[in-house]
């Protein structure tokens, strides 16, 4: 079974509402698998982010058939909403709940804040 490591980061321009966001993919040995990397127009570095794990991590996943995953960011409170530890702000609530139930397809997911 195939562990995947999913890596994004974002870098927000607070004056036009863009930011820069990267993915990377890794094997369970720390392998480089395949990485991306984007310009997305937003309003709050907590929206690029859970735009960057749905749009990107979560449907990357599930199309490639991954089943084991692992996802790690920068955005703490991303990372509790996404372990159920606080709710979800309003801004990013429906795309949280449509995470939920892409990685309901998956045997096994991780949310670690690094």
């Amino acid at each position: 079974m195939l562990l995947i490591e999913l890596c994004w980061r974002n870098a927000m321009d607070h004056r036009n509402g863009k930011a820069g966001t990267t993915m990377i993919s890794r094997d369970s040995t720390g392998k480089m698998l395949d990485g991306i990397a984007f310009v997305q127009s937003v309003a709050t570095v907590l929206l690029a982010e859970t735009l960057a794990a749905l749009r990107s991590a979560v449907r990357w996943a599930v199309r490639n058939g991954v089943e084991r995953l692992i996802f790690e960011s920068d955005c703490k409170e991303l990372i509790q909403v996404l372990n159920r530890k606080v709710d979800a702000p309003w801004l990013i609530e429906p795309l949280v709940r449509s995470i939920w139930m892409l990685i309901a397809s998956l045997s096994f997911y991780a949310f670690f804040y690094i």
